[in-house]
Order: C-alpha cells, then sequence, then structure tokens
C-alpha cells in the first residue's frame, strides 16, 4: 500500500528537480547602428520573440562592432561563436570572390531595382548559398545604401579624385573602380575608418549616408560628393555550425522570418535616407552633385569595372553573368 502512494510523489519530484530544457541564444552583430541594419535585426528579433519565443530561442542584437570587427565578427559566424553578422557582401570577398560583383558600379538603377535584382528567384537562392561550403548560409538580402564619398576637401570634379587615398570594402572591383579615376584604393575597417580620415591618414571615404551622419563625420571632414554609381546591398549571414544544430522549427523560422523582414526595408530605407541627407546639411555638412558633364565622365571611366574585374575567375564572372541577367529581368 504505502509503494501505491509514495510513487506518484516520486515522479513529480524527480520531474521538478529534472533540468529544464537549454535556452539557444542567437547572437545578432553588426559594424552600424541605428540604421538599416540595426532596423532589420530589431525587426527580425520581433517576428522571432513572437513566433517563436524568447523563452526558447534568446535573440541579442549588438550593433556598433560590439563583437569585434568586422573580420572577427565574420570568422565568429564561421566558428560559431556568433551566429548573425549583417554587413555589405563586400566584406566577405576572403571567404568567397563573388561576394564581390554587388561592387560592381553602375549596373543597378535605383533602390527598388536592386532590390528586384536581389529578390529574383533563382538569383536570390544563389546569394543565400554563396558561403555554405565555408561554415555560412545566407538568409537574407536587400537593398541598403546608395555609396557617396566623404572627404576633407571638396570633390567637384572627377580630377579632383585624383592622388586621394579613398576607404573601400575589401574587393578588387572597388580597388579597380578608383583607380579608374586616380585615387588610390584603402580597404580598411570601419572602426578605424573615421579615426584614420581625422589624422590625415585617409583623404576620403567611400561608404553610405547612413555610416557618416550616424557616427558623426561631419564633424571631421564636411564635404559629401554624390556619384550614383552604385547601391551597397545588406547580406544577413547566419552560422552554418550553429544552424545545424537547431531543432527543425528554428530553421524554418529563421528562414521564413528573415525573409519576411525584407519588404519591409524599402519604404524604411528611403524615408530614413532622405532624412540622413537634411541631417548632414543641418550638422554644417555640404553635399556635392557632380555637373553633368562630369557625371558623365565618371560613369564612362567606371562602365566596364565590373566586366574587366571578373573576366579572369571563371566562377566570378559566372555568378556576375548571373547577376546581370537578374538586373534585365528586374527592368
Amino acid at each position: 500500500m504505502s509503494f501505491k502512494i509514495l510513487a506518484p510523489a516520486a515522479f513529480v519530484l524527480a520531474a521538478l528537480t529534472m533540468p529544464a530544457a537549454a535556452q539557444t541564444v542567437m547572437k545578432m552583430t553588426t559594424a552600424t547602428i541605428n540604421e538599416d541594419q540595426h532596423e532589420w535585426m530589431k525587426r527580425f528579433k520581433d517576428r522571432m520573440d513572437k513566433r517563436v519565443g524568447p523563452a526558447k530561442l534568446k535573440i541579442e542584437i549588438y550593433p556598433a562592432s560590439q563583437l569585434g570587427t568586422i573580420p572577427q565578427m565574420t570568422s565568429g559566424v564561421q566558428l560559431g561563436t556568433v551566429e548573425v553578422w549583417v554587413g555589405p557582401p563586400g566584406f566577405l570577398v576572403g571567404l568567397d570572390q563573388r561576394y564581390q560583383v554587388f561592387d560592381a558600379p553602375g549596373i543597378f538603377k535605383s533602390r527598388e531595382h536592386v532590390n528586384k535584382t536581389l529578390w529574383d528567384p533563382e538569383f536570390r537562392k544563389d546569394i543565400l548559398a554563396l558561403g555554405a561550403d565555408k561554415g555560412i548560409v545566407g538568409i537574407s538580402i536587400f537593398s541598403a545604401s546608395q555609396t557617396v564619398f566623404v572627404s576633407r576637401k571638396p570633390i567637384k570634379t572627377v580630377n579632383d579624385f585624383k592622388g586621394l587615398k579613398i576607404r573601400v570594402l575589401a574587393s578588387r572591383i572597388e580597388r579597380d573602380a578608383l583607380a579608374r579615376i586616380g585615387a588610390a584604393a584603402v580597404p580598411m575597417d570601419l572602426s578605424e575608418t573615421l579615426p584614420a580620415l581625422q589624422q590625415g591618414t585617409l583623404d576620403a571615404v567611400k561608404s553610405a549616408i547612413t555610416i557618416f551622419v550616424t557616427f558623426k563625420y561631419h564633424d571631421v571632414a564636411k564635404y559629401l560628393t554624390k556619384t550614383h554609381e552604385a547601391i551597397i546591398p545588406t547580406i544577413i549571414v547566419a552560422s552554418k555550425v550553429w544552424l545545424d544544430k537547431q531543432p527543425a522549427d528554428i530553421r524554418t523560422a529563421v528562414f521564413e522570418e528573415a525573409k519576411a523582414v525584407e519588404p519591409g526595408t524599402l519604404p524604411f530605407a528611403n524615408q530614413f535616407h532622405a532624412k540622413m541627407y537634411n541631417t548632414w546639411v543641418e550638422k554644417g555638412g555640404e553635399i556635392i552633385e557632380l555637373s553633368p558633364a562630369e557625371q558623365a565622365e565618371f560613369v564612362k571611366r567606371m562602365s566596364t569595372v565590373g566586366d574587366e574585374a571578373v573576366k579572369d575567375n571563371a566562377a566570378v564572372k559566372a555568378f556576375y553573368d548571373k547577376m546581370i541577367a537578374a538586373a534585365k529581368r528586374a527592368g
């Protein structure tokens, strides 16, 4: 009789003392803050919290290079110590040279055109598959920022670029583009760029208005020149090591919710970027537009950069050709 009374109590005690299922942590990181990339992470977290719940998947957001330099962050994704990195594809060329094709000037007409190209079903699948053999898995991509130049001295003509030391992404296409206008390309991590500009190690920086306003470049270099030749996409990559360990419901949720965030990025970016240009001027910065003749000359020099840079690498050229085909389908 005593056995029948005590057994249920024993089972209850065992259940109470069993360890709870371990909470999964997803650390998401980027070099920027309070702009498109940071906004994507916040929206993704909101969707995942509602779908999966923080008790099962705790998402932590680390903007502004809180987890290290961009190479340290992307290496962490490969190793599985960082779960998700958000940033321009050009920073991943060390893993796969095909990531550089997005830096090619003169391909995209607008942010809308970029998104149509990136979200072309066939091409989107190819983009997100890059890096899988290197430990990273693409989960989302969207159009972010028009490239602009911020400089210590005004750049009003193509010849004004000659001899300048300009920070760019670490891809051949970026380096070759600057060579066409007589400038020296200096690949550099974002965390080092502003001090280098302030100290005169750099004469100018090629990046996005969101970077320049957020990190207060107007206090160091007030001249911003629009050249309209390229738009920097943002790619989101997850650690394959981490993803492979997750249950099917979390893996499915990651891919589906990452894609679901994408449509809202365009209206946010259009409104946000317009505000950033206004802020630049309010903070004492100056915006320079090349004259029609200078813009035409700039475009002429840039027009074949992509074709020339990829022609000697079969894999890169094949992927570049896929991008061109998708851009044509996009209109």
